[in-house]
């Protein structure tokens, strides 16, 4: 196992980590502010960042991606930061807000999608600055009914109890749950019901993320249910099954499925890229004397496919990736042709 090892990739992850240790320790006041209670999240959450940023580094050594990942930077920085801030914006408002790219697929799954996507964003928004002591709540002194929120140490805002603001702020997380909830009650109920997902689903890939999901939202959303009308009598039995679920989702996101929520970001760079594609000069294709993409997109896919070790190079000098899909499914044509005239047979 230590032989296959990237050792590029373990170390960015090892100083990623560190750095991550290293603002907890900040950010908290020396620990000052960290609640122990939260110890096992904290360990879950380190791990998870070692093993998530192993992973994207490996990722982003592919060829393709490096090249997407690389030439999205050097496109942000070329003077167009207005026109690719401005894309960036969309992207993020479309697909990460909006969940466009999942809603083409199916008016249920992109709003199960959507209700899972906002439910997992609150949560983590809140969640991770909490457990490594970034943020803390304290009573303000001389009362009992006025909250103060410290951020890195630094008094941020107040707030009394009993109040819209409070509900909102106390109960981010079930709101969260609420969300995440609804919306993986309408994927289980999609894959139970639609025949081509009945077809192709795995327990590992399609079920076990959404079993996961909802019994982290369940659990939580019991430990604010038990305070409010049990009088906290099943908190222990809430509490120890909330942090078991919660730990397993971290330990697993750098390895299963749930990876493709630090691989979604990447597709902001995509949308420079695209942006600059359209802008710059477009490929003609030589068969059919049309543009059909950009050039910026041929020289980039002509380099990567170098790297990969394939060479579409023909005979006069061009290359096959000068042809449009088009242009491609002639010239395989005219190939099969030629092969059966040099044969002498066209037909059997």
């Amino acid at each position: 196992m230590f032989s296959t090892l990237n050792p590029q990739a373990l170390l960015v992850a090892a100083l990623a980590t560190l750095a991550l240790a290293g603002t907890i320790v900040f950010g908290s006041r020396n620990l000052g502010n960290f609640d122990p209670a939260l110890v096992a999240y904290l360990f879950a959450c380190i791990f998870a960042c070692f093993g998530v940023v192993y992973r994207y580094a490996v990722w982003l050594q592919r060829p393709p991606t490096w090249r997407y990942f690389s030439r999205g930077w050097q496109l942000f920085f070329t003077g167009r930061l207005f026109v690719y801030g401005w894309e960036i914006v969309k992207e993020f408002v479309v697909n990460f807000l909006g969940q466009r790219f999942i809603r083409r697929r199916g008016r249920d799954i992109g709003r199960g999608h959507m209700l899972m996507a906002w439910g997992c964003m609150l949560a983590f928004a809140v969640t991770f600055p909490l457990v490594f002591g970034w943020i803390h709540f304290w009573l303000k002194p001389g009362g009992i009914d006025i909250y103060e929120i410290y951020v890195f140490g630094f008094k941020t805002m107040e707030f009394r109890l009993h109040t819209w603001m409070a509900v909102l702020i106390f109960n981010a997380l079930n709101w969260s749950a609420i969300l995440v909830i609804a919306g993986v009650m309408l994927l289980m109920r999609r894959r139970l019901t639609h025949a081509g997902q009945i077809a192709i689903q795995t327990f590992e890939n399609d079920w076990l993320p959404l079993l996961l999901l909802l019994a982290i939202s369940v659990t939580g959303l019991g430990i604010s249910l038990d305070y409010k009308f049990m009088e906290g009598k099943a908190h222990q039995f809430m509490a120890i099954t909330h942090a078991i679920t919660v730990i397993l989702f971290l330990l697993w996101m750098p390895f299963g499925k749930f990876f493709h929520i630090i691989q979604r970001p990447a597709q902001l760079g995509v949308a420079i890229y695209r942006r600059a594609g359209r802008d710059g000069p477009q490929a003609v294709c030589p068969h059919t004397g049309e543009p059909f993409t950009s050039e910026l997109h041929i020289d980039d896919l002509k380099d990567v496919t170098a790297q990969l070790g394939y060479d579409y190079t023909l005979a006069d000098g061009s290359s096959h990736l000068d042809l449009s899909p088009q242009g491609k499914r002639a010239a395989l044509a005219k190939a099969h042709l030629a092969a059966r005239k040099e044969s002498g047979r066209y037909f059997g």
